[in-house]
């Protein structure tokens, strides 16, 4: 009977662990812990208004998760990989430098009071703006110093973990709309290079500077991620998840009549070479959603398959144990003597 217990636990401890990793993979797409009680970032929201002379203003909202000094952001305007724009239709494909900013400007460091769940709407709250130092030390509160590195800004914020409080962070990436002859574009990697810790869920809104009926948008990252208008205005971008130094970029079309004070022109007639190439792109990108589902629907089967094998042989260890165990006595059985007995009896 012992022997049967344990092959009880395993099963169901084999079990649990097997349907974890099948719903991780299906929810996720990622290898990340199914019995991870948070990710370093509990939440980080991101809101890119589209401003009329092509630059953009940028708001994020970072939940931090445990304990903690601070954080660090690095904050990136162009793609130190991007070859030269040479007026070649190719360059839609993002290669070049054509879809880098000119500067980061107006930067802004802060905090909101922390009051549960995080929404854009928490974007309208009164900030906490911190100020800008040299240095700081840990356990320093509403500091923050600024660095640059090439076409990249570091910003360390000082504010412990025992304060409760939601990060912000604001600044403006010039001259990123790319102004073509038939319409506009703003194609922009939202984390830079990646960010450096896990992301329990990340939420990225982009903002027309006014109504487009006929605006396009993309989302580019990890499969988990989805995009939809929310309005003639609006995108939001979603992942449930986004493991560490994993970047992600949204990808609008609209009418270059929004930003009549842009000034990066390029000349090309780009609207249907866009569209036709992140056809190509979501085309990919689905067959290899499909792929990862058929591949969960495999693991579920041999779930179900050595669970049944599994309980199967338990019973027969079960059954074979108890008949090793029955006795062939069949004569009747007295607890204490029938009756009072001398030691020539007994």
């Amino acid at each position: 009977m012992k022997k049967t217990v344990i092959i009880s636990i395993f099963i169901f401890a084999f079990l649990i662990f097997m349907f974890g990793m099948a719903f991780r993979t299906v929810s996720t797409g990622k290898d990340i812990s199914f019995f991870s009680s948070g990710e370093p970032t509990d939440n980080f929201l991101s809101e890119i208004e589209i401003l009329d002379n092509g630059s953009i203003k940028v708001r994020e909202l970072i939940k931090m998760n445990g304990e903690y000094n601070g954080m660090e952001r690095d904050v990136s305007y162009a793609n130190s990989s991007s070859e030269s724009y040479n007026g070649d239709i190719s360059a839609i494909e993002g290669n070049s430098d054509l879809y880098d900013g000119s500067s980061i400007t107006d930067v802004k460091v802060g905090s909101i009071s922390n009051d549960g769940n995080l929404t854009f709407d928490d974007f309208n709250k009164s900030v906490n703006y911190f100020d800008e130092v040299s240095y700081a030390s840990n356990g320093t509160a509403s500091k923050y110093t600024y660095s640059t590195f090439m076409d990249e800004v570091n910003l360390k914020i000082y504010n412990p973990s025992s304060l409760d409080e939601i990060f912000y962070i604001e600044y403006t990436v010039t001259d990123v709309v790319v102004v073509h002859e038939d319409i506009a574009e703003l194609a922009w990697n939202t984390l830079g290079e990646g960010y450096r810790e896990n992301i329990g869920d990340y939420e990225v809104k982009v903002v027309l500077p006014n109504s487009d009926s006929d605006y396009r948008v993309w989302l580019h990252g990890p499969l988990n991620g989805e995009i939809e208008r929310t309005s003639n205005s609006e995108a939001i971008g979603t992942f449930n998840f986004l493991g560490a130094y994993n970047p992600v970029s949204v990808r609008l079309i609209f009418d270059k009549s929004l930003v009549p004070n842009a000034t990066k022109t390029c000349g090309l007639i780009a609207e249907d070479a866009i569209i036709a190439y992140q056809t190509k792109l979501s085309d990919e990108a689905n067959l290899e959603r499909e792929a990862i589902r058929n591949a969960n629907r495999i693991l579920i089967i041999i779930c179900v398959v050595w669970a049944i094998a599994s309980i199967s042989l338990a019973v027969v260890v079960y059954l074979k144990e108890k008949k090793m165990k029955t006795t062939e006595f069949n004569m009747e059985y007295f607890r204490d003597f029938p009756a009072s007995y001398g030691p020539e009896v007994l």
